[in-house]
């Protein structure tokens, strides 16, 4: 049972720890802009992402 429990935890912090398309995305408007566009991309899916409930 806690060899399960140790499985569940190692690969959710290592999928949480592991990089997306849209930390790829804000990294390269970074690099190619400057910090505000990157604030701007990683704050999009706060405006675009509807909640339904």
């Amino acid at each position: 049972m806690l060899d399960y429990l140790i499985t569940g935890i190692t690969f959710g912090f290592v999928a949480g720890i592991s990089p997306g398309p849209l930390l790829a995305l804000v990294i390269s408007e970074t690099i190619k802009h400057n910090h505000k566009e990157g604030i701007k991309i990683a704050l999009s899916p706060l405006l675009t992402d509807r909640i339904s409930f």
